[in-house]
């Protein structure tokens, strides 16, 4: 799994019938084996091995 960190800001980005989907977020939650990322309108995303993929990191430096 990609190594997130507390308070990291990312990006999910995804893709529906609708077409994609791009939201930032930040990392809320840090586990062993997974992440919790919140959206500014306070949606809570998991973040795992399945899902990592779509969370972009724009924030290295936390």
């Amino acid at each position: 799994m990609k190594s997130f960190k507390l308070n990291q800001k990312v990006l999910w980005h995804t893709e529906d019938f609708d077409g994609t989907v791009d939201q930032s977020a930040v990392i809320t939650e840090v586990h062993e084996d997974h992440c919790i990322a919140t959206t500014e309108d306070g949606i809570n995303l998991w973040v795992d091995e399945d899902t990592e993929e779509e969370f972009i990191i724009i924030d290295e430096e936390v």
